[in-house]
């Protein structure tokens, strides 16, 4: 069984090396990753892998917001030029932890179901995330059945509690025979002829959303930016990225800081009320990968 992993990039030096490692170590034979106009050196990670043969490395150089379109090239790029059995659709901050064994292990038993699998952010205040590495303060897993508010007006209208301590819609994990598309987001893939996906609780998908303020404001920017001088979107289409695009030309980056994670007092709100819990599996994974590492001499 062949396991090839995608992964659409843009900025994301700080955590596509932890992905990279972690994804081999679980058992991926070969990735194929698209940098779109990183500027912090994302693609020199890339490039040390593409040298050893381990990773096929693509540059787009395109602004407009073509996730779908861009991954579902990469996908079909692992199957026909890799013989990828199963397709890892994935973006630098995620990470698919399985129960036990591998995840190459798990798919293997799986048949060729397309698996629906359940996704977490994982959170700190944002006083000490400033303060220490995001791979040992990024410690809470968020596991709140509340979702997303309905809001009246989802670019003005407040959360009622920070973003990242919502539930998030899933990821899917998919099959490459019959594969047609795989969806914006990677939450659905298209398949000739159909496949329901089924949910699956033997993956977990952890996701780093935020690591550092600046950053994360950085490239919601760009992307935000990208996504809304594209006419051919919907308007709700990556909407809260477009949320803190314009709330951070307004001037207003500390809102979008308090919006995004809570404070040092709401998260043990949070804690007292069972909607986020400790989890360092991931922590204990990055540690074995030796990360963090020291800054260089």
């Amino acid at each position: 069984m062949k396991l090839v992993m995608t992964l659409l990039v843009r900025d994301e030096a700080d955590i596509v090396r932890h992905n990279l490692e972690f994804h081999y170590a679980q058992g991926v034979d070969h990735v194929i990753a698209m940098d779109n106009n990183s500027l912090d050196g994302t693609d020199a990670v890339l490039e040390e892998y593409a040298r050893e043969g381990r990773l096929t490395l693509h540059r787009q150089t395109s602004d407009e917001y073509r996730q779908s379109e861009w991954v579902t090239a990469m996908a079909m790029e692992g199957r026909a030029r890799h013989g990828a059995d199963w397709i890892l659709a994935n973006d630098a901050d995620e990470f698919y932890r399985p129960s036990q064994g591998t995840l190459k292990d798990v798919l293997a038993a799986s048949g060729e179901r397309l698996l629906d699998l359940r996704r977490y952010n994982m959170v700190s205040s944002f006083e000490a995330l400033a303060r220490r590495p995001w791979e040992e303060t990024l410690i809470w897993r968020s596991v709140t059945e509340a979702g997303p508010p309905m809001l009246r007006d989802i670019y003005a209208d407040p959360f009622p509690r920070p973003f990242f301590c919502q539930k998030l819609p899933g990821k899917v994990v998919m099959p490459a025979r019959g594969l047609v598309r795989v969806e914006a987001g990677q939450h659905g893939a298209a398949y000739d002829p159909s496949k329901p996906a089924e949910f699956s609780t033997d993956i977990t998908v952890y996701h780093f959303p935020i690591r550092r303020l600046e950053p994360f404001l950085r490239k919601n920017w760009v992307v935000g930016r990208a996504t809304e001088e594209d006419a051919g979107l919907p308007p709700d289409r990556n909407w809260k990225t477009r949320r803190w695009y314009r709330m951070i030309e307004a001037g207003r980056e500390d809102a979008v800081r308090r919006e995004v994670l809570p404070s040092r007092l709401r998260l043990l709100r949070e804690r007292a009320l069972g909607e986020v819990v400790r989890d360092e599996a991931l922590r204990r994974d990055f540690a074995r990968l030796g990360f963090p590492r020291p800054p260089a001499a």
